[in-house]
């Protein structure tokens, strides 16, 4: 005899595939939420990483203007450096070639009348000088003047020596034979720095008369 069986509940068979069917939709939601969310992750990523990479790129690029401008600063500064030195060497060079003129018109306008030199010489810096005068007062007046000079300093007497020399009339008077030295000044300076003259002593031998 044969059995033959019938499944008399086919609720329990759907309610089976159904919970099937939603525990694989709700999966595989799962899984594309789990994509999505790893997506959004990684865009975020990149996103704030070319974000990043902008930033540094643009700070690389002042940087590089930066250093290209102090480059340039740098070689200007170099460059006004050079030519002030060149300046400064003009300048000094065209005083010294200036300073023969401008000593012998020194010289000449403070010298006074009844003195004369006879040798002028020149030193770097130092001149000497050596001349003739009638009196002592000739020569107190000269250094006088040469230390009033806005371009002579420090005038210092070295020695008188008393000779006998011709005058207008072809007649042999005293005469002081003096030599002195001076320092030049390479600029005037003002009234209110101009030194004041230093009172010197002459030393005078006896004067020989006729």
């Amino acid at each position: 005899m044969t059995t033959s069986c019938f499944n008399l509940l086919p609720h329990r068979t759907w309610a089976r595939r159904r919970r099937q069917f939603t525990c694989a939709w709700a999966a595989g939601l799962s899984g594309l939420l789990s994509l999505g969310l790893v997506a959004a992750w990684a865009w975020t990523c990149e996103s704030r990483l070319a974000g990043w990479q902008r930033d540094n790129a643009h700070l690389e690029r002042a940087i590089a203007a930066l250093d290209a401008e102090l480059a340039q600063r740098t070689q200007l500064s170099t460059e006004l450096a050079a030519l002030q030195l060149r300046h400064r060497g003009l300048v000094r060079l065209q005083a010294e070639r200036r300073r023969p003129a401008l000593l012998l018109q020194e010289l000449s306008r403070l010298l006074p009348e009844g003195a004369g030199f006879t040798r002028v010489q020149q030193s770097g810096k130092a001149i000497h000088l050596a001349g003739r005068a009638r009196s002592n007062g000739e020569i107190s007046q000269l250094l006088r003047a040469l230390g009033d000079s806005p371009w002579l300093a420090e005038p210092r007497l070295g020695e008188i020596v008393w000779t006998r020399g011709p005058s207008a009339d072809g007649r042999a008077t005293p005469v002081a034979v003096f030599q002195l030295s001076v320092q030049w000044r390479d600029a005037p300076l003002d009234d209110r720095m101009t030194p004041e003259p230093e009172t010197c002593l002459l030393y005078t031998s006896p004067s020989p008369r006729d």
